[in-house]
């Protein structure tokens, strides 16, 4: 199974191909864990029940739920005969969207020392023991921002590239299964995405 979703074609071809559910649930979970970094960085107590149940636990309800209604999607409007043996390959390439979001977690935490300055740290550790209000806050956080701009647009610049990335990713794996022309894709992936919203995960 190729990884390298800089190539996305070639990556969601070879998870078909030689599909690997184990390595695309791992991907999930190291990118869990990966989130923990920023909490510890910040100097954050973290609730490890909490983050169980709502980063661990969602995150794999979120990435099944989505591999069942594209399969579900894929049977109802392409038969039986063609989605026959393909489930795992959906949960592999599906498992290359958090190639996406790792990525993006570790320049957040490569960025995270320019955006979280010191006076940031104190004031958030301030705030959450109560010691100062949330206007406050936000008003010393707004005034130093001003200073790191540039970092917060690149920031942003990041996590835009990233959403674009995960959205073509996923429109790869729509037209390896329906080979609709774009059109018919992007609504089918419309379609799932907007059912995937719905659902209380």
């Amino acid at each position: 199974m190729n990884l390298n979703v800089l190539k996305p074609r070639q990556a969601v071809e070879s998870a078909f191909e030689k599909p690997n559910p184990g390595l695309a649930i791992a991907l999930v979970f190291i990118s869990c864990l990966a989130s923990l970094a920023m909490p510890i960085i910040l100097g954050v107590q973290i609730d490890l029940v909490g983050f169980a149940v709502n980063t661990v636990v969602s995150s794999y309800l979120s990435f099944l739920a989505l591999a069942v209604l594209i399969y579900i999607a894929a049977f109802v409007l392409r038969g039986k005969d063609s989605i026959t043996g393909q489930f795992s390959g959906i949960v592999s390439a599906l498992g290359l969207l958090w190639i996406p979001i790792l990525a993006g977690i570790i320049i957040s935490l490569v960025l995270a020392p320019s955006i979280l300055s010191p006076e940031v740290l104190t004031l958030a550790k301030e705030y959450q023991a109560g010691e100062i209000g949330a206007y406050a806050f936000a008003s010393e956080v707004a005034f130093i921002a001003e200073g790191i701009l540039g970092t917060l647009y690149l920031f942003a610049a990041v996590f835009l590239v990233i959403g674009l990335v995960n959205l073509y990713l996923l429109y790869r794996i729509v037209s390896k299964l329906f080979d609709f022309k774009i059109l018919g894709n992007l609504v089918v992936m419309a379609a799932i995405l907007f059912l995937l919203g719905f659902l209380p995960i």
